[in-house]
């Protein structure tokens, strides 16, 4: 990963401690940090070093006119309330705040700072793309597509939630509290700036419970109708580049868009979700047909990526949608039908409340620790 050069300075040595402990456990392999509590020690320092800073988070009673600005790429100021002097050509944080919610402010400030730098991670992990998708509204496609990212998860992997719906419920499944949404990282598509990746690390916010990555939904659903099929692709490549996910879970609307298309073609996997009713078989029907018409005209062909899951299965009604099939796929996962659910409000944890659902749940994402 590329690491930035990040030098902390201020006059409360305790903060000081603080924050560099709160970056050596959970950014080390994103900043190399030094931090002073003296200013004449860091004028020295900054004059000094050979290497140029990338972000000086610096207290206002440490900064003057004489500070090398020249070796300094972005500087930040660590305040408190509203600073008296005009520092337009700084960037500006609260100082006590949540550790993750500054450094995803920094993060943010230097991406804009630093537009058409490239500073892309270079993690070492795999990355596993699979889209979460149903022709049928109300098939439960979300509840499983959290669920399935959060049990990920707890069980040790890097699991990223991105949800690409038009109406988006992501602050009924995550921990949302403030920080900015996917509107930041549609605008930074649009202007085909270099520092994508740095962007996603400061906007995306961390489910507490799970500690799955995600981004809060965008300001208007009509963004994303404006949103290009190849910048979804882009995202999605830039995400699984990035090298710090085992898996990324696309959540997708109903409908078979170019942008949903683009998605699936991103995408490693297809999890194609169906309720166990007769509309469902209709619908089945129909994505296949369109299947085959993808691929006689375009030449796109995305059915080797597909395992069909039937949601809200319940074993005493009857099961006309049991024999679907979708270019010789059939279904291999059920999951059942858990009635209370619906009354359940707030952030919650579905897996660890039902059982059966819990074990089917375990069973579909098996195979991603194999």
């Amino acid at each position: 990963m590329a690491r930035l050069n990040l030098v902390i300075a201020d006059m409360d040595e305790a903060y000081t401690e603080s924050i560099v402990n709160y970056l050596m456990a959970s950014h080390s392999q994103r900043f190399q940090v030094s931090s002073f509590t003296k200013k004449e020690l860091l004028y020295d320092f900054l004059v000094n070093d050979s290497k140029k800073t990338d972000i000086l988070l610096i207290c206002p009673e440490f900064y003057c006119d004489s500070l090398p600005k020249d070796k300094i790429t972005s500087i930040i100021f660590l305040a408190v309330g509203r600073l008296s002097e005009d520092v337009s050509d700084c960037g500006v944080v609260n100082k006590y705040q949540h550790g993750e919610k500054l450094i995803n402010e920094v993060l943010n400030l230097f991406s804009e700072k630093c537009k058409n730098i490239s500073l892309n991670s270079t993690g070492s992990k795999v990355t596993k793309a699979v889209a979460v998708y149903s022709p049928v509204g109300g098939s439960g496609k979300t509840t499983l597509s959290t669920c399935m990212a959060k049990q990920c998860a707890k069980q040790g992997l890097q699991v990223f939630y991105l949800n690409f719906e038009s109406m988006q419920s992501t602050t009924f499944f995550m921990d949302s509290k403030g920080g900015q949404s996917l509107s930041e990282i549609l605008f930074y598509l649009k202007g085909k700036n270099k520092n994508l990746q740095l962007k996603i690390e400061g906007t995306r916010l961390t489910d507490k419970e799970s500690n799955v990555h995600f981004f809060l939904p965008p300001d208007s659903m009509f963004e994303l109708e404006e949103v290009e099929p190849e910048e979804i692709k882009k995202l999605i490549s830039e995400l699984k580049a990035m090298g710090q996910y085992d898996i990324i879970f696309v959540d997708m609307s109903s409908e078979l868009s170019k942008r949903n298309l683009a998605i699936m073609e991103a995408c490693d996997e297809i999890i194609l979700v169906f309720p166990q009713d007769a509309v469902a078989c209709v619908k089945a029907d129909i994505f296949e047909k369109e299947l085959g018409i993808l691929s006689k005209r375009n030449n796109i062909d995305i059915s080797d990526k597909i395992t069909i899951v039937l949601n809200k299965y319940n074993s005493h009604m009857a099961l006309e949608i049991d024999t679907v099939s979708i270019v010789d796929e059939s279904i291999s996962h059920y999951i059942p039908i858990v009635p209370a659910m619906i009354s359940i409000k707030g952030n919650v944890d579905f897996t660890e409340i039902f059982t059966e659902f819990s074990s089917s749940i375990q069973d579909l994402i098996s195979k991603y620790f194999e």
